[in-house]
């Protein structure tokens, strides 16, 4: 069975996603940000431990789940959808914890509840509305077409 145009779409959204959150995680390490833009947390202007301390931690907890999912829709396994839905919630708990701790403001703590909610209710109504059926999630085993000649 073939993918959903929509799954093959996020497959690849994925993917690039966790390869460039790899990519602005080392640059943050090795201090680029100070030749290229600077930092900043949801446009507030921040240092560069700052950035490290409280953004690098979500933005590398993201990249894992969006690696997964890549991995998961590659290989057709069914827990593809759970882990991208995973990361919305993820975003609000981690905003609104910060908030409490003092190490961002509460307007953007909103804005990271306000913003994953959406964008939350909008990939699961494309996910489930495109949603494949159980032939999709059934792979072949190589074995088995080696067994047959």
């Amino acid at each position: 069975m073939k993918r959903p145009r929509v799954l093959t779409v996020l497959m690849w959204f994925c993917a690039i996603y966790a390869i460039g959150a790899a990519f602005g995680i080392g640059a943050a390490i090795v201090h680029l940000g100070r030749y290229i833009g600077g930092y900043s947390i949801g446009g507030m202007p921040v240092s560069r431990a700052q950035w490290l301390t409280i953004a690098g931690p979500l933005v590398a907890t993201i990249a894992v789940f969006m690696a997964a999912t890549a991995l998961a829709l590659k290989r057709h396994y069914r827990w593809a959808r759970t882990t991208f839905m995973c990361i919305w919630p993820i975003i609000i708990a981690y905003g609104i914890g910060c908030a409490i701790l003092g190490a961002i403001p509460w307007t953007l703590a909103l804005r990271a509840l306000v913003d994953a909610t959406f964008a939350g209710a909008i990939t699961g109504w494309l996910l489930f509305l495109y949603k494949p059926d159980r032939a999709f999630f059934e792979r072949p085993q190589p074995n088995e077409a080696s067994e047959e000649l």
